[in-house]
Parts: C-alpha cells; structure tokens; sequence
C-alpha cells in the first residue's frame, strides 16, 4: 500500500486529469479532433529523441541510439516528448526556441501550433505517469539489474519520483491559463 501514492492520485492527478482533458478537447484543432491524424502530416519519428539517447564521439558529433518505438507519429509528440522527458532540463528560453524551430519546421500543417498548445498538458500527463513507473510491481527489480547495483533504495527512490510527478503537475497546471490565451 502507497498512501502517499494514492493521495497523489487522488486529490493532485485524478482532478487535473480531468480539467485537462476538457480544456484540451476544446482547444484541439476540429478538423482532427476525433480522427486519425492523416498520414501526409505524420513523420517518421524515433519516439524516445533526447539527448539520454545520444552518444557524443571524440569528433564531437552526436549519433543517436535507443530506436525501440521508432515509427509514424505526429510531430506534436516528437516536440512535446522532448520538451517535457526529466532527462532533457531545459530553461524556458532553451524550451521556447525547440518550440519555436518546431512550429517553423512543420509550416506545411496549419494545425501543427495548435495541436501541440492542446498536447502540452496532456503529454505533461503522461509523463507524471511514467514517472511513477517506479512503484510498479517488479520495477525496483528492473532497476536493480540495470544500475548493477544492490544499493538499490526503493523507497527512496519513489520519494523522489512522487515529488517529481508533483512538481510536473504544478507545470501542467500553469500551462493550463496560457492556452485559453494563446
């Protein structure tokens, strides 16, 4: 039993969840809003991009790895994904500018901008709930393996992810007034 956890979910997420889930209908673009999105507005996409998936040679290029979920998907993903992963710590200025490179790559869909206002909150979301991945039954095991560790601190470690969860949703909730504006 998490108490803590289920508090969290309660009284933080499960409300947030829901004013955001209207908002964002309301904000989406109707000629997509309860379609596929078409395929000439797709792109190939390699899911998981950042830079925790890149490997910086002596010459000092970056060669990106991890293509696990690589295949079409909205830009929008691409974009949001990137902004808000905990391995990619961006100042707003920094965020702005992937943005706005974002918005201009992708002028061939008129809709682009407006998806992705809509999405933010929904992809911060999202990765509230991957971040709580660490209280998943046999996580703590997972983790072990892959740090080749035994001090391995489980409890800790959800400390830390719930106050991150927290911390992403008090970013969603102050994106939440500058989409009705934008």
């Amino acid at each position: 039993s998490f108490p803590q956890l289920s508090k969290f979910l309660d009284k933080t997420f499960e409300p947030l969840w829901k004013k955001v889930k209207t908002e964002c209908y309301y904000l989406w673009p109707v000629n997509s809003r309860d379609s596929k999105l078409s395929i000439d507005k797709q792109i190939l996409s390699p899911s998981d991009f950042g830079f925790h998936n890149a490997l910086q040679g002596n010459d000092g290029k970056l060669t990106f790895i991890d293509f696990d979920y690589f295949g079409w998907d909205d830009p929008v993903k691409l974009t949001a994904d990137f902004l808000w992963h905990p391995a990619m710590d961006f100042n707003s200025a920094i965020a702005a500018k992937w943005e706005k490179a974002m918005v201009e790559q992708f002028t061939i869909d008129p809709d682009f901008r407006d998806r992705l206002h809509a999405a933010m909150p929904l992809y911060g979301l999202r990765w509230v709930m991957i971040i709580l991945n660490e209280f998943l039954p046999g996580f703590a095991d997972r983790r072990k393996n892959a740090l080749e560790t035994d001090t391995y601190d489980l409890e800790k470690s959800q400390s830390i992810q719930l106050i991150k969860a927290k911390q992403y949703c008090k970013h969603v909730e102050k994106l939440i007034p500058k989409l009705m504006v934008s």
